[in-house]
């Protein structure tokens, strides 16, 4: 009946940057109840500005389910040992070949946004799996 969809909940590969655009943009949702991505794609970028601490937890509890879903084919580089050195890849590979950076982290240790359009496309990638419970 939905053969293409599907097909794109068994065949869906997730990258570790995809995680962390989901836990981005699911923190700032939460953190401003009535939000949609549509609304905070409106933003401007000085919009985001997460805490390393409470980033990296939640990233950690959203990269734990999303390894446990059984839809869902992590991607994962052989280098990162520890979450730490997870977190940086994904980081760095958010939005590597683009112009505006849709995630990166600043000196100072927060988190920011060079493109919240951007941040909402990656995180649009792992919509539908009810992954935001990890987060709750």
């Amino acid at each position: 009946e939905h053969t293409l969809l599907n097909s794109y909940k068994t065949h869906n590969v997730c990258f570790t940057s995809h995680i962390a655009a989901f836990t981005a943009c699911q923190l700032l949702l939460q953190q401003n109840p009535g939000y949609t991505p549509e609304v905070l794609s409106k933003k401007s970028p000085a919009f985001l500005k997460l805490e390393e601490q409470a980033f990296v937890q939640a990233f950690e509890k959203v990269y734990a389910a999303v390894k446990a879903h059984p839809h869902i084919q992590l991607v994962t580089a052989p280098r990162p040992n520890t979450p730490e050195q997870r977190l940086q890849q994904a980081i760095a590979m958010l939005g590597a070949y683009q112009v505006h950076r849709p995630f990166y982290q600043a000196s100072s240790g927060t988190f920011h946004s060079e493109s919240l359009k951007l941040l909402i496309y990656y995180h649009n990638k792992l919509l539908h799996y009810g992954l935001e419970s990890a987060l709750s």
